[in-house]
């Protein structure tokens, strides 16, 4: 069975054993409905060699770990984010992340490492301060030999290197929020977290073609949502009903 096949029949052996409960009158198992926004730029051979945006969370839900993502491909290559969490491990506390999936090295000023588990690359972390209802204006560039670079307000974050043959940020991009930490028991206990996502911007001002806002596939605790605000997308999770 093929990696996509495996995961569209896990997806529908969950979502059957989530009925199969309710019909017996048994609580189905909390599960966080992620937020998601794709973005599409027109496409290039080569990729871009920069995006920038803002990303203003607007909650904090700590000490629930929530993680407000960017997502991005570089082209002949795999994928990468960049983004604030609530709770990190390395370093504790708030903090500013950039990983990418076969990452051969890595380097900055507070942690840099190799990572395992969903996959294996190299990831970059500093202590971060955000507070909510401050814009954090982020930044992924290619820096020379391999090397792409990740800040957050003019501070790096880390630098890390890929394979030379990739090429440059694909024409698709994904925005999101993940609900991470604690082991999630019940609805009650998802936490507030609102986040907004300014529009993305590539190369100094290529703007995306469109946008498709949408929530995960499966069913799970209410209180998620996302939409078109403020020139932006609005991620919502474990709003109050």
């Amino acid at each position: 069975m093929s990696d996509h096949a495996a995961t569209a029949a896990g997806r529908v052996s969950r979502l059957w054993a989530v009925d199969l409960l309710a019909l017996f009158g048994r609580r189905a198992p909390a599960v966080p409905v992620g937020t998601y926004t794709t973005w599409s730029w027109p496409p290039t051979p080569t990729g871009y060699a920069e995006f920038r945006w803002t990303l203003e969370p607007r909650t904090d839900p700590s000490p629930v770990g929530y993680f407000w993502s960017h997502q991005v491909a570089l082209v002949g290559g795999e994928a990468a984010y960049v983004g604030l969490q609530t709770v990190g491990s390395e370093p504790a506390g708030k903090i500013a992340i950039f990983s990418v999936w076969g990452g051969i090295d890595a380097e900055g000023p507070d942690y840099a490492a190799s990572f395992g588990g969903e996959g294996t690359g190299m990831t970059v972390r500093i202590r971060y301060e955000w507070v909510p209802g401050r814009g954090e204006r982020l930044g992924l560039r290619a820096d020379g030999d391999g090397w792409w670079r990740a800040a957050v307000e003019g501070r790096l974050i880390g630098r890390i290197r890929v394979d030379a043959a990739w090429r440059g940020l694909a024409s698709r991009s994904i925005m999101w929020t993940e609900r991470y930490t604690p082991l999630l028991r019940t609805c009650a206990d998802m936490g507030y977290a609102v986040a907004w996502f300014g529009t993305p911007l590539a190369d100094g001002g290529v703007v995306p073609r469109h946008h498709h806002n949408h929530l995960g596939p499966h069913r799970g605790c209410p209180g998620s949502s996302v939409r078109d605000a403020d020139g932006g997308v609005l991620h919502v999770m474990g709003a109050p009903g």
